[in-house]
């Protein structure tokens, strides 16, 4: 959450990856398909809801 807001408050470019060491929810693709970040990685499982948010993303 904290990394999403400060690249939308600080107009950074979303153009990279986010790398997570927590459980990628439903919540967190959503933030990060609305800030335009195209690629998510976590060393946890996704969610399944989190996995069809992304292939709709």
């Amino acid at each position: 959450d904290k990394v999403i807001g400060g690249i939308v408050l600080k107009g950074l470019s979303s153009d990279g990856i986010l790398i997570s060491t927590g459980r990628l929810t439903s919540e967190m693709i959503l933030k990060c398909s609305r800030a335009e970040i195209p690629v998510v990685v976590s060393r946890t499982a996704p969610s399944k809801l989190g996995i069809d948010l992304a292939e709709k993303s």
